[in-house]
């Protein structure tokens, strides 16, 4: 039985030690080695005591293995931070977690992919090492298993495999970007800069300010010089759009909510989204209907633009039902808005049956959306 308290305090050291220099990358400097100290309460020259007995048992690297490494720079740039993109003979991220670049100009991290070098500008000290220091911060592990799992690594025939389909992906992430930041670039920029929303107020009846809210929040816009509503990813990026071609019908048609004119989507075919104004998941009130016209309708009657505690959510549709969020705010009082057509009722059930939750039902009127909305908000006061 052990009766002094000196060795394990040392090997409880040496443990915290490891972890702390995984964490740092697997070198010590005359900064953070302070740091380690103060978070071991040891004094500093004890910390390099540590680092230099860890050196002098780490494995030797052969000169073949260090060549090998360097010379698949890129390949491991591509597991490690398969986000970053390669500009210019360098591998660019934001930071060290590996999260992309802002955009064309901005990426702290950079790892030169001729020699394998990297740094990170962007942290409150300027952090730089080489492939397997990079490979142990990343990771947070020691030198002796990230070498073990680099040379697994370049010796797996499947990752060849699994870098080529993260170029594919990376590619294809950054046309969806580049696309969708045109589609909001076209449906937003260009509406703020004529300030005019009489189209959406005369068209729908909405209230002039709260359709100004709808655009200022990027919730509805202009597309081919008509009406638009995004429709956004689980990230909340611009997807694709649904907008109401007002050319080649009649504009008195046009501006009758009774008589909508069909809606067209750009691109053809993009997934369908749920149309959500706010946050579902910290609102407390969120009310939930097929159509979006009529969910705006009751935004505009409760004058939303002025609570930031409320949430609109609409499935585009009697067929979107598992469109609804299920995380939705715990704290929230749900009120699901219906038609009352035959579609509006199963629509209802397997919403119901979809949110499993209390909720309270609103049965509005049938003449416009004007009507319904007003209906249904005397309905939710009482």
């Amino acid at each position: 039985m052990n009766t002094s308290t000196e060795p394990l305090e040392e090997q409880n050291q040496l443990r915290g030690f490891r972890e702390a220099l995984a964490r740092m990358g697997g070198i010590v400097t005359l900064a953070n080695a302070e740091v380690i100290a103060k978070g071991l309460r040891v004094p500093v020259e004890t910390v390099w005591d540590y680092y230099w007995e860890l050196r002098r048992d780490q494995p030797k690297l052969n000169d073949e293995l260090r060549e090998w490494i360097s010379e698949s720079a890129r390949e491991i740039c591509e597991e490690l931070l398969p986000l970053g993109e390669e500009r210019n003979g360098e591998w660019v991220c934001a930071n060290i977690d590996g999260d992309p670049p802002r955009d064309e100009h901005h990426g702290s991290l950079k790892v030169n992919l001729t020699n394998g070098v990297w740094a990170d500008f962007g942290g409150a000290e300027d952090e730089k090492g080489d492939l397997i220091n990079l490979w142990m911060k990343v990771r947070r592990i020691g030198f002796r298993e990230a070498v073990t799992q680099i040379k697994a690594f370049l010796k797996d025939e499947t990752s060849a495999d699994r870098r080529q389909l993260n170029r594919i992906e990376r590619k294809e992430r950054r046309r969806q970007d580049r696309e969708a930041d045109r589609l909001d670039k076209e449906c937003f920029d260009s509406y703020l800069g004529h300030g005019s929303y009489d189209t959406w107020a005369k068209w729908r009846g909405y209230r002039w300010e709260f359709v100004r809210w709808l655009v200022k929040n990027r919730h509805i816009g202009y597309y081919r010089a008509s009406p638009a509503i995004p429709r956004r990813d689980e990230s909340g990026r611009f997807e694709s759009l649904q907008f109401y071609n007002q050319y080649g019908g009649n504009h008195d048609d046009y501006l009758n909510p009774d008589k909508p004119r069909k809606p067209e989507f750009y691109p053809p075919k993009s997934p369908t989204r749920p149309y959500v104004v706010g946050n579902y998941q910290t609102a407390e009130m969120i009310i939930i209907g097929e159509s979006q016209w009529d969910v705006l309708a009751i935004g505009d009657c409760i004058r939303m633009e002025e609570d930031d505690d409320v949430c609109l959510v609409s499935t585009f549709g009697a067929q979107g039902t598992k469109l609804v969020p299920t995380d939705l705010s715990p704290k929230a009082d749900i009120y699901v808005l219906v038609q009352n057509d035959a579609a509006g009722k199963g629509w209802t059930e397997k919403t119901l049956e979809h949110i499993n939750r209390k909720v309270h039902v609103i049965t509005p009127p049938t003449e416009s959306a004007r009507t319904r909305a007003t209906g249904a908000l005397r309905s939710l006061r009482t």
